[in-house]
């Protein structure tokens, strides 16, 4: 069977996997134009060597090949990963308080972002 509606991405160093980052296409028919990016994850040991940064740009080169125009995806409120996807040019759209809760039991707002992709066609 194979899997449409995800695509998976992953970076090695080594024959060691230290990054992934993957997406879900929306499946309903007034969003076959977009995809989520659901998790971005690079091992602390190899962050800040632009791993993440060649991830991001692989995905959406395969996500425009695949026809998608829009990537969307959420991160914690005031993470340093907002300043990384505000520096790989996605755009703030909103926040949602009160949307995770840490295993304290502490709550924390998630950030929205988007980024519409040149089309091939």
């Amino acid at each position: 069977m194979q899997l449409t509606s995800r695509m998976f991405l992953g970076y090695f160093c080594d024959n060691t996997l230290v990054g992934c980052v993957h997406y879900t296409r929306c499946l309903k028919p007034n969003g076959v134009h977009r995809a989520e990016v659901e998790k971005l994850l690079v091992h602390p040991q190899y962050q800040r060597q632009g791993i993440a940064s060649a991830l991001m740009q692989s995905l959406e080169c395969e996500a425009t090949k695949q026809g998608i125009e829009l990537l969307i995806l959420d991160t914690q409120t005031g993470d340093n990963s907002e300043k990384f996807y505000q520096t790989i040019n996605y755009i703030k759209c909103g926040e949602i308080p009160h949307f995770v809760r840490d295993s304290n039991g502490l709550f924390f707002s998630t950030s929205y972002y988007f980024k519409k992709l040149l089309s091939t066609s």
